[in-house]
């Protein structure tokens, strides 16, 4: 079994740390990627379209690097010390990186924004910034893979092997890089001191080679290379050469199209958070680590390089297409993964652990054989050790621009264009008909047997498409990464039976996620992104028209209106309710714009009303072209565990919209206290409060049990409320129709929405750290929360509300004390039905209690206390009250049925507590 080492060292130590460095820069190479992705999308957005950019400068780099410094490396007689050189160089100016980066966000700014450049050049210039930051240090990277190869391969016996040992080092790195950086070096150290930690290894890998590189023999000279006897394995001609090198290039193309479809499709079962697009990641590298390994073990030494290619092209259709029946059964899966594992921040780590092992499942036997397929091209391709680095560096290059071309098609168009499943099942296509042309010309395959394999070929995929079918749209965008993980679904077939009562009227593999609408036997129809709900016709209503309402009365004089977030379209609607000018819709997904036409039923505006414009581009990224002078900005993006929705609660992110306000203009902020823990709720608070400290929380919908939906009201001067102006705009008929729905009559049950004013969340927040684009502090954490299914009590608990509601702090106590009155009768009726409906139970009770003190006579007070008191099983106090109105009602016949209930409901209750203390 031949085997890679420094065969021109004496010293296993030597060769130990040599492939050491080499798997700790695969490692920090990964890092990299993952920390200039974040840094760029900071500047430039968080549009597919964006990452795409950034991806493709990444790897346009590393194919320059594979393809220049490969073949350079040929002539230079310490590869080793060269090596050391690039490791050094990569250090030096990552170091640099988080600086460069900063000035291309500062020269996007400003050439975007105050120069107000054209929008058809903005991909240009995107392009153009990442390619200055990003080129160097990538294209170094690209020559480090053949400098080790052409200086530990002593023959071309070796070359397969010592190959395939240093790319399977090099991937098993990178996909250690993924999940570290995710798991430990961005939440804990944040993105700048992760960079300094990183290039310090490159650094110092650096110096350990060029330090070994004087103290080991010498590798062969190029005259020796020239005179080595001629390889064993016979060489290709050169129309075979081109056609491996297309083949290359093609497959190239199609495993970034996989990668793509596979993390959506893992996104729709695990959810969108960064841990699980890391782990998605380090998946589809482990797999081409193993793959690099099964050739450098020689697990199929009997066949030639040039055949075994193809089989290993072969293999990536076969397996693909054997497992793609498995896909739609992919979220019962999850959900049996996940019962095993007891919800609590503690077990995040094992919870983690399971959906990387869901997603090897997935990925693990196509990407083995894709990560076979390098080494035995480059070894087919190489004539002598003259041309080594030149080998591994072109067919590495070759590769690498497929995948830029794979990385511009796939998401932004193929994806969009064919759907996940038909994306995944084109590239099995493309890779069986890839393998069966080198089989063809490796004489390996008669043609008459092998057209019979592309003929088998076909039948199996007729009778995938005939048998299968579609994968059930409603199954994967189930959500099953939030569902609870209930035993009765003893089946996949059983799980999917539960979505047949619902209708898919919408769906779509947009280029940013998946949207789809679903219909329920209910009428209820809700919007889903990558499945995670985040819209609703009924039980999000009133957050989503409060989001509307709430500041255009507060603010009743606004004229330009900002909106981060178009979901259902219905804050919109309510919005376009108002006499303003200009609304500006800042939406990410164009899909989502088109499904919101079926929530048209719940806006009370026609969306395309002109004074309406709808802008496709990340919020950060819009907020630098956006002129000063708004009014209110209202953002209610996705929730803050999904990647890249924390920066929309960070630092930079409010006071890039402090800037494009009017000094007393409105910053508003949608939050929830579900999927949260308070320390994260207190680091949103801090964050907010920091740019905007005149704040005031707004609950919309509270769930004693599950948490429920807030609002942060927020300006930078006092929030002064013309009562005057708010009731005439609040008696308009719009606006009165639009909160008629909710159940909201009159201004104080509107008012009476306020939890907390700013003297109370300045109490309750501390001091500790903001979230920052730099380090994202929300982002990591909030998927552990939604893990544990925590469930922030900050709000609840410190609610002013229910000390009393003349509370000076409260705006509805403000209100009543300008007009001189107390709270008729009829609007403590509205006021405890609204809230029964949507708010916590102690606040209806206190409200209860409030309309009997205020109006000790009234039969309806009366009765709605009895039964507030009834359904909290209190039925000594109900029945004690139910007396009294009986006392004072005339109409005593319609009270007596529910006190003889009562009665007996007491009896019993007594009955059972004397049994339990005897038997006690």
């Amino acid at each position: 079994q031949p085997s890679p080492i420094m065969t021109h060292s004496s010293s296993k130590l030597q060769s130990g740390v040599l492939y050491s460095c080499l798997f700790i820069s695969g490692m920090a190479g990964l890092i990299y990627e993952v920390l200039w992705a974040k840094y760029l999308a900071l500047a430039l957005g968080n549009t597919a379209h964006a990452h795409t950019i950034v991806l493709a400068t990444f790897l346009a780099g590393l194919a320059l690097g594979n393809a220049y410094l490969g073949r350079q490396v040929d002539a230079h007689s310490s590869p080793l010390k060269t090596y050391g050189w690039l490791e050094l160089g990569i250090g030096g100016f990552s170091c640099m990186s988080p600086l460069l980066l900063s000035h291309a966000g500062s020269i996007y700014s400003l050439l975007a924004g105050d120069f107000g450049i054209t929008t058809w050049l903005l991909s240009p210039l995107k392009f153009g910034l990442c390619a200055v930051t990003l080129l160097v240090p990538t294209f170094l990277m690209g020559g480090t893979l053949p400098c080790l190869t052409r200086f530990i391969t002593h023959s071309m016996d070796e070359l397969e092997t010592s190959l395939a040992w240093l790319y399977f080092l090099n991937s098993a790195g990178a996909a250690l890089g993924a999940i570290s950086a995710a798991v430990y070096l961005i939440p804990a150290l944040g993105l700048d001191l992760s960079v300094t930690v990183t290039a310090a290894l490159n650094l110092l890998i650096g110096l350990v080679c060029i330090r070994l590189a004087s103290s080991v023999q010498a590798g062969p000279s190029v005259d020796a290379i020239k005179a080595e006897r001629p390889s064993t394995i016979a060489d290709l001609t050169p129309s075979a050469i081109r056609l491996v090198l297309l083949v290359v290039f093609l497959s190239g193309v199609v495993s970034l199209c996989y990668e793509i479809a596979w993390i959506r499709l893992l996104s729709l079962v695990l959810g969108s958070s960064t841990y699980s697009f890391s782990l998605m990641v380090a998946a589809f590298i482990t797999g081409i680590a193993l793959g690099s390994y099964a050739v450098q073990r020689g697990v199929f030494a009997s066949i030639a390089s040039y055949p075994l290619f193809g089989l290993a092209l072969l293999g990536v259709s076969a397996s693909i297409l054997l497992s793609l029946p498995l896909y739609e059964k992919l979220p019962w899966t999850f959900l049996m993964i996940r019962s095993v594992v007891q919800p609590h921040p503690m077990t995040f780590a094992i919870y983690q652990s399971l959906s990387f092992s869901l997603c090897v499942l997935v990925m693990l036997i196509p990407t083995t054989f894709l990560g076979m397929t390098l080494p035995l091209a480059t070894r087919s391709i190489t004539h002598s050790m003259e041309h080594i680095g030149g080998s591994v560096g072109t067919t590495f290059s070759i590769n690498t621009v497929g995948n830029v071309v794979g990385a511009l098609i796939a998401g932004l168009v193929l994806l969009p264009l064919l759907g996940i499943q038909n994306l995944i099942l084109l590239g099995a296509s493309i890779h069986a008909l890839l393998g069966t042309l080198i089989l063809l010309r490796s004489k390996w395959l008669t043609t008459r047997f092998a057209s019979r394999l592309v003929v088998g070929f076909l039948a199996v995929v007729g009778i995938y498409l005939g048998c299968g079918g579609p994968w059930d749209k409603r199954v994967l965008t189930s959500g099953s990464f939030y569902r609870e993980p209930f035993e009765s679904y003893v089946s996949a077939a059983e799980y999917k039976r539960g979505f047949k009562s619902q209708d898919l009227l919408f769906y779509e593999d947009d280029a940013n996620a998946t949207i789809s609408v679903h219909e329920y036997q209910s009428g209820t129809r809700v919007l889903r992104v990558n499945g995670k709900a985040d819209a609703s016709s009924t039980g999000d209503l009133p957050t989503q028209v409060l989001l509307g309402q709430l500041p255009m009365l507060l603010r009743p004089d606004s004229e330009r209106v900002l909106l981060i977030g178009l979901g259902s379209g219905v804050t919109a609607g309510s919005i376009l309710l108002h006499p303003i000018a200009q609304l500006e819709t800042i939406e990410i997904s164009r899909a989502v714009a088109q499904a919101s036409e079926y929530f048209a039923p719940v806006q009370m505006a026609e969306l395309n009303d002109p004074r309406h414009t709808v802008v496709f581009e990340d919020a950060k990224s819009y907020l630098q072209l956006t002129p000063v002078g708004l009014d209110v900005v209202i953002s209610e993006p996705s929730n803050p565990w999904i990647a890249g929705i924390g920066n929309l609660f960070s630092i930079e992110f409010y006071t890039a919209v402090a800037a494009r306000l009017k000094p007393d203009g409105l910053m508003v902020q949608w939050i929830h206290s579900y999927s949260l823990n308070d320390d994260l709720l207190r680091l949103i608070l801090r964050t907010f409060t920091s740019v905007f400290p005149e704040v005031s929380v707004w609950s919309t919908i509270s769930n004693d049990s599950s948490g429920g939906d807030y609002i942060l009201i927020g300006s930078r001067q006092p929030i002064e409320p013309d009562f005057d102006a708010i009731s005439e705009l609040f008696r308009s008929e719009p606006t009165k129709r639009d909160l008629k729905r909710l159940g909201i009559n009159t201004l104080p049950t509107l008012l009476s929405l306020q939890t907390l004013d700013s003297q109370q969340v300045a109490s309750l927040i501390s001091d500790g750290a903001l979230n920052s684009d730099r380090f994202p502090l929300l982002e990591y954490s909030a998927p552990k929360a939604l893990f544990a299914g925590e469930k922030a009590e900050l709000f609840s608990k410190n609610d002013i509300r229910l000390q009393h509601l003349k509370d000076p702090r409260l705006i509805l106590s403000h209100y009543l004390n300008q007009k001189a009155r107390a709270l008729t009768s009829t609007e403590y009726a509205d006021l405890v039905r609204y809230h029964a409906r949507y708010g916590s139970k102690n606040f209806v009770e206190r409200l209860a209690y409030s309309w009997y003190d205020s109006y000790p006579d009234d039969e309806h007070a009366i009765w709605t206390l009895v039964q507030l008191l009834r359904s909290a099983g209190r039925l000594e106090s109900a029945m004690r009250y139910l007396e009294e109105l009986l006392d004072k009602s005339s109409e005593r016949e319609q009270y007596l049925g529910t006190l003889r209930k009562l009665r007996q409901q007491l009896k019993q209750e007594r009955d059972v507590y004397i049994g339990r203390s005897r038997s006690e």
